[in-house]
This record gives C-alpha cells, sequence and structure tokens, in this order.
C-alpha cells in the first residue's frame, strides 16, 4: 500500500507548492500531491508559474486564467491542465471557490513518457 500523509487546514508539507488561496486539506502520495484549496471572490493572483505539471478541477465557483493573450474560464467540473513552469495569472469570479487539485512529479511524468503514455 502507497504511504500518503494527511494534512489539516492550512497545514501544507514542505514538497508541496504553495497556492495563492486558502489550503483546506492535502494528501501526498508517491508522485502525486492532491489539495483542496479555496479562493475569495473576485481575488485575482499575479502572473505566476508552478515547478510541478497539475490538473486543476473547479467544485464550486469559477475562475479565468490567462495565459498571455490566451484566456479559459473554468466552472464547476471543469478540468484545467497547467504544463510546469507555465505563467499564468488568475481571476476567481464573484463567487470565488473551491477547487482540487492534483501536482505530478516530474518523474512520474518522465516514467509515463517512457511507458507511451
Amino acid at each position: 500500500m502507497a504511504s500518503r500523509r494527511i494534512l489539516e487546514s492550512g497545514v501544507s508539507p514542505p514538497d508541496q507548492e504553495q497556492f495563492h488561496g486558502e489550503s483546506l486539506k492535502s494528501c501526498s502520495v508517491p508522485g502525486f500531491v492532491l489539495s483542496e484549496c479555496r479562493y475569495p471572490p473576485n481575488f485575482e493572483t499575479p502572473m505566476h508559474a508552478h515547478e510541478r505539471a497539475l490538473f486543476c478541477m473547479a467544485v464550486e465557483g469559477a475562475y479565468t486564467a490567462r495565459y498571455g493573450p490566451k484566456t479559459c474560464t473554468c466552472e464547476p467540473s471543469s478540468l484545467l491542465f497547467h504544463a510546469p513552469n507555465e505563467m499564468h495569472s488568475v481571476h476567481f469570479q464573484n463567487s470565488g471557490g473551491r477547487f482540487f487539485i492534483i501536482e505530478i512529479e516530474q518523474w512520474w511524468l518522465e516514467r509515463a513518457r517512457e511507458h507511451g503514455a
């Protein structure tokens, strides 16, 4: 069985990236960090990038991500992929929101490429 670490609200493991919102829960398993975060209404992040690739699923609320001239709006049940080191900013809409984030370790991505995934 894979080991995992469950953390309480607001506590981040040293290997987890920091997100601009409030961390509600986090769990580490080999190759992945799973997090639930909440963002206040109309919150806007500065341009930034994440070291790890990640998927972000809107659970409640909505946001618009900006990648240079491109934008993508995510509503509940939308899933957005962020490549590692991809510069972007995020605007959380009037309702703010709650999001499920899956960070993917680089070694896992390399292993998936080796196996043709």
